[in-house]
């Protein structure tokens, strides 16, 4: 995945929170970003998830304009881990994981055996197979971490998630996230 911001202007309403922000992202680099509170980073990171319409600029994912990919291409090809996931329904961990097959999915298709096979590489790369059968509720904040990541690796998006990962979330299983 190449990801190229170029001269990105993204705020709220009449807030422009960043100005004139170029960067550029390969595949197999880490970005870090880094700044006190209200920087403006996660605003950064929605508006390269798609999730916040920039003021100005552009955003490309190798090659092509965010703003011209539909969602569901978007979901296809990129997962985006929120600071502070939140589910609303108490699902098991193996069910929201298979959530995250749903962009390759139509109604009213079923998980196939690819998918179902998503579903495990990510429970085995998030170290999630002994927690599979238990409610989200049930979990530490790390471990809910881990599920939401999960998620995203359950999609099979060629691009690994990003996002606000928490120091709880652990260095071990964000390393061990192959290509």
């Amino acid at each position: 995945m190449r990801l190229r911001v170029c001269e990105l202007s993204v705020g709220y309403g009449k807030r422009t929170v960043l100005e004139g922000v170029d960067l550029e992202l390969n595949p197999g680099e880490i970005l870090g970003i880094i700044g006190p509170n209200g920087a403006g980073k996660t605003t950064l990171l929605r508006a390269m998830a798609g999730a916040l319409r920039p003021q100005g600029g552009a955003i490309y994912l190798d090659g092509q304009a965010l703003s011209k990919l539909s969602a569901r291409d978007l979901a296809r090809r990129m997962a985006v881990v929120s600071q502070v996931p939140t589910v609303s329904l108490d699902f098991r961990v193996r069910e929201l994981v298979e959530l995250g097959r749903l962009p390759h999915l139509r109604p009213p298709d079923h998980l196939g055996p690819a998918d179902r096979n998503a579903v495990e590489r990510a429970l085995r790369l998030t170290g999630l197979e002994e927690l599979a059968d238990r409610p989200i509720s049930s979990l530490s904040g790390g471990e809910r971490q881990r599920v939401f990541f999960g998620h995203g690796l359950g999609a099979r998006a060629p691009n690994p998630p990003f996002g606000r990962a928490r120091s709880s979330f652990g260095c071990a299983v964000s390393a061990g996230v192959p290509e």
